[in-house]
């Protein structure tokens, strides 16, 4: 039962993330919040951020799918959070 649990949290981390990289679309390095993202933009380009963001998503739900249970719901309690930023429900 853990184990399809946790590949329903891991198929919400990838949604989220899907949605994140569909809001980033319309970034400009002006807007962009995080420091490391905006020297990213700057220096290589939003595409590039968008790739790192997407295989940083990669890398964490590989470690998530080896890792106790409590990870994945943590992770996606975080990306809940980012969830409720990114439609505006919690300002930044």
């Amino acid at each position: 039962m853990k184990n399809i649990f946790r590949i329903h949290l891991i198929g919400f981390i990838w949604l989220i993330t899907a949605i994140d990289v569909w809001c980033c679309q319309f970034l400009t390095a002006d807007m962009e919040l995080n420091p490391l993202a905006r020297i990213i933009m700057v220096n290589w380009g939003l595409w590039t951020m968008i790739g790192f963001k997407v295989f940083g998503t990669w890398v964490a739900t590989e470690w998530l799918r080896h890792l106790p249970f409590y990870f994945s719901v943590i992770t996606a309690l975080g990306m809940g959070l980012l969830a409720l930023v990114l439609a505006g429900v919690i300002p930044v």
